[in-house]
Order: structure tokens, then sequence, then C-alpha cells
């Protein structure tokens, strides 16, 4: 009997020893912020994309499109630096409904508008 008291009595303790383990401190913080301000420089992107029977004439076509893109760009004072050619392509499709090939030439160009406010 002894010995059922002193088992229950460490159980007790133990137990009531393991729900004692303390919480660390916690802060919980919560916000919001907001920044306005006026960009300093935009990034354009510009796609041409031309379509046609014959490889030749599309290309011709699109680079064409693309040359009055440059010099568009080139009068307005962009610094050559901050335009690139960012893809250049010609690739075949074929129309399955009206069972023609085609043609597709893209070209893209990324200009970069330093001091954004000069052009609104």
């Amino acid at each position: 009997m002894k010995k059922a008291i002193l088992i229950l009595a460490i159980m007790f303790a133990a137990v009531s020893y393991s729900q004692e383990q303390k919480q660390p401190p916690v802060i919980n913080v919560q916000g919001e912020g907001k920044v306005k301000v006026i960009p300093d420089q935009a990034s354009i992107s510009i796609s041409i994309e031309t379509k046609g029977t014959k490889a030749a004439d599309v290309k011709k076509e699109n680079d064409k499109k693309m040359g009055a893109v440059l010099k568009f760009i080139k009068k307005s004072n962009i610094a050559k630096e901050d335009f690139q050619t960012q893809r250049v392509s010609l690739n075949p499709s074929y129309d399955y409904e009206k069972k023609k090939h085609n043609y597709i030439a893209t070209q893209s160009v990324q200009i970069l508008l330093r001091f954004a406010n000069r052009y609104q």
C-alpha cells in the first residue's frame, strides 16, 4: 500500500512538473505601410508580328515595320544603350481548318525610358 501511494505521488509530481513549462514572452506587431513615389524610369516592350504565305515576303515586311519603329526611337533621342532587340523569329504555321501553310515573323524591342517625367 505504501508503494502504491509512493508511485502515485511520484506520478502526480511528474505530471504537475511537465505542465509547468513556461512559454517565452511573445510580442505581436501588426501594421501597414504605403510609399508613394513618382517613377524615374519605365520599361516598354514592343513586338511586331507579321503573317503571310511566303517566308521572304513576311520577313521583309516585318523588317520594314521594325525599321520604322527603330527610326522613331532614334528620333526620340533615346540613348543606344537604352533600347535593345529582345527577339527575332520566323516560324512556319499550319491552319488545319483552311489547310494552308503560313509564316509568322516576330520582332521585339525593349526600351528603357529614363526620367519618365520628361515623357508625360
